[in-house]
């Protein structure tokens, strides 16, 4: 290609381009990368900065100090009494009736209630638990995303910038060739407006980079600006097309994943309430001892009597007992309704995805092995004919925008299929990165 002196409105695009570099500044760190090619920095910011996680954090630990106070007793009470003083001279050794006595109670419930009281804030403490490591599951996915979205803002940024060299020679070109009658001014101007138009998509993609740094930086609770280092091509995490490893994926997603076990908590605290409801049929107790102490009068020797005190309560009131139990069985119902429900839509979306990596797998090798080549030749043959006069300038142009937006297209390709594979490990947990069945081809 012909070595022609940078045009003065290249200007422009080297401002945008230092604008880049200040939003991808020198502060960043990249750092090692996890199984999907992302910095485990950002991973681990999410799990250790972000406030809704470690806000969903105390609350699992708030529910898991409540299930020693759910089942143990009550606090036992004490009565002090002084009984049946003369009002006319408060003496002690006056009246045979007079005395000094001291009571403790404890309450004690039906046999087996304190255990399932215990098993329910259990089982809501779990729930709370895998509700909290569900939450960084979806956030480090969220986090990865954006990370892929932000590095296709970013490398369409360096297309069109590609682009724009090639369209800088190619309006020298057409400025050249129209000096000496070779070329229409139409063709000219269209090819400086679409240098504009380019240019203005890069102010667009500049911005679209701040915004989604700054989604980024809030879930990793960093400034704004906080910069992230970006690789020129993004891996490509390429899966073999293992059926067994899919089944196990799909049993992950249903049973084991952190949302799973979320819902499985709710159906097991469900069952406790209802056997909880089932059980307030029957009487509660109270237990009680006393000792009364006593003056020795004219007519008694003031001996002191202990006593004993049994008490229940009487859960006559059926119709209550009845709602209670009809409330709980609706509870139990709704939370295995809402378990199915969840593992057929966990059925269906590990479906889908693995039907989208395959698919994009199988286009990113045909853009690697022919597209791009393809539209390359395309344009250079298409450039070589019209410098012979073989071609018009028009065609040169939708040859050259063809082969950038082929570029592109390659480049999203790889950030799909990234996201539809941190989606996969979204549903089926963290535990999944270390069993992917990884292809031995190099992508």
């Amino acid at each position: 290609m012909k070595k022609l002196a940078l045009p003065k409105n290249r200007i422009v695009s080297c401002v945008v381009v230092l604008l880049g570099f200040y939003v991808l500044g020198s502060n960043c760190w990249a750092g090692a990368l996890d199984a999907l090619g992302v910095p485990q920095i950002i991973s681990q910011d999410i799990r250790q900065r972000n406030p809704s996680v470690r806000s969903v954090f105390d609350d699992w630990q708030s529910l898991q100090h409540q299930v020693v106070p759910a089942r143990s007793l009550d606090d036992p009470q004490l009565s002090i009494a002084l009984s049946n003083y003369p009002v006319d001279s408060l003496r002690s050794d006056e009246s045979a009736m007079t005395g000094n006595e001291i009571r403790l109670f404890q309450p004690i419930p039906f046999p087996g209630k304190r255990e399932q009281r215990g098993l329910a804030a259990q089982a809501q403490a779990n729930s709370a638990k895998a509700r909290y490591q569900d939450l960084i599951t979806r956030s480090v996915a969220q986090g990865r995303k954006i990370y892929y979205a932000l590095w296709y803002v970013d490398r369409s940024r360096q297309r069109i910038e590609d682009e724009l060299v090639e369209l800088d020679y190619l309006i020298a070109l057409g400025e050249s060739r129209y000096r000496s009658g070779l070329e229409s001014q139409a063709g000219v101007v269209e090819a400086q407006l679409t240098a504009s138009r380019l240019r203005e998509q890069l102010i667009l993609l500049q911005q679209q980079q701040r915004e989604q740094l700054a989604l980024l930086n809030r879930l990793r609770s960093r400034p704004a600006e906080y910069s992230v280092m970006l690789p020129e091509t993004l891996p490509l995490t390429a899966l073999e097309n293992n059926n067994d490893w899919w089944q196990q994926v799909g049993r992950q997603a249903r049973v084991t994943s952190p949302r799973a076990r979320q819902y499985q908590a709710e159906i097991r605290r469900a069952e406790h309430q209802h056997t909880l409801a089932e059980l307030d049929r029957y009487p509660d107790f109270t237990v009680g001892l006393s000792y009364r102490q006593r003056q020795a009068t004219a007519m008694d020797d003031g001996t002191d009597f202990i006593g004993a005190e049994l008490r229940l309560n009487l859960p006559v009131f059926q119709d209550k007992q009845r709602e209670q139990i009809a409330a709980a069985q609706s509870q139990q119902r709704g939370a295995v309704n809402r378990w199915q429900e969840y593992q057929e839509q966990m059925d269906q979306e590990v479906f889908a995805l693995r039907t989208q990596l395959r698919s994009t797998q199988q286009r990113e090798s045909l853009y690697r092995a022919g597209i791009l080549a393809q539209a390359q030749l395309h344009y250079r043959s298409r450039l070589s004919a019209y410098e012979n006069d073989l071609e018009s300038f028009t065609d040169v142009l939708k040859s050259l925008e063809s082969w950038r937006k082929r570029l592109q297209d390659y480049d999203a390709v790889r950030r799909d299929h990234q996201v539809a594979l941190a989606t996969l490990v979204e549903l089926a947990g963290d535990d999944m990165v270390s069993s992917l069945p990884l292809t031995k081809k190099e992508m």
